[in-house]
């Protein structure tokens, strides 16, 4: 079972893509979901609780939809 979902958002809020994986802890999500840090705004849920949110900076030179990991 994929205990954690990172939710990648456009400007107005709205999921674009998601990334599902499994962590130890919350501090392990927390670190695995930095890795997938690409200058858009995220969103970190284990199931169905709230971890974090990560803003968005600048986006990303090429705003092409986000490549998921199969």
């Amino acid at each position: 079972m994929l205990d954690y979902r990172l939710y990648f958002l456009d400007d107005a809020g709205h999921i674009q893509g998601v990334v599902e994986f499994d962590g130890s802890d919350d501090a392990d999500a927390l670190a695995q979901a930095e890795g997938y840090a690409d200058g858009r705004a995220m969103e970190l849920w284990r199931r169905d609780r709230w971890i974090r949110r990560f803003p968005g900076g600048e986006h990303p030179a090429d705003p092409s939809p986000i490549e998921l990991p199969r």
